[in-house]
């Protein structure tokens, strides 16, 4: 899942926010650019939301990009993923809801368990949501945002994905890291 998952992994819940369409808007064509810092190096990733698929129950996207392949629905309020790079879910993973309520000392919660395929391997895992809003940095100006936190357990890693939406945006910032250690940061350049 490492620095692939990142790039989409993505995810999210806004006080006052428009629902999923103003959350992340995912159309056919939509792109969105980021600079990625692994750590080791830094470069710049564009994702482009390629074609309709369908993600467990709902119609989804197909996103690709440098590092991969995700795909991704909202399935109602729910915004969730059957494919992140390198990595599959089965249930799809739910990585945010739209218009759930919570803050800093209440967060809203959620609970997933299913099966995650990473490099053709299958484990059983375990991941909560939470989310809340925050602030996030678009150039220099500081915006209101929807901070997603999702940390995944399997028999042998947590994985946390820290995911900061703006809402007629989308994913404006993420962080991944592996049993406490920063895999990837990635950060909203533009978007098309």
């Amino acid at each position: 899942m490492r620095v692939a998952a990142a790039v989409l992994g993505l995810v999210l819940a806004l006080a006052g926010c428009g629902g999923p369409a103003e959350m992340w808007p995912l159309e056919v064509g939509r792109t969105w650019t980021y600079s990625v810092d692994t750590g080791l190096t830094t470069f710049v990733a564009r994702v482009r939301v390629e074609r309709r698929v369908p993600v467990g129950r709902a119609l989804g996207y197909e996103l690709r990009g440098s590092m991969g392949t995700s795909r991704l629905a909202w399935d109602g309020d729910e915004l969730v993923a059957s494919m992140l790079p390198q990595t599959r879910f089965n249930p799809p993973i739910r990585l945010a809801v739209a218009g759930a309520r919570g803050d800093a000392r209440n967060p809203f919660r959620a609970v997933w368990r299913g099966n995650v395929e990473w490099f053709g391997k299958a484990r059983a895992g375990v991941a909560t949501l939470e989310q809340r809003p925050d602030r996030a940095r678009i150039g220099s100006a500081e915006v209101p945002a929807t901070l997603s936190v999702v940390r995944l357990t399997t028999e042998n890693r947590t994985v946390e994905l820290s995911s900061w939406f703006v809402d007629g945006i989308g994913l404006v910032r993420q962080e991944q890291r592996t049993d406490g250690i920063l895999d990837v940061r990635l950060e909203y350049l533009r978007g098309e």
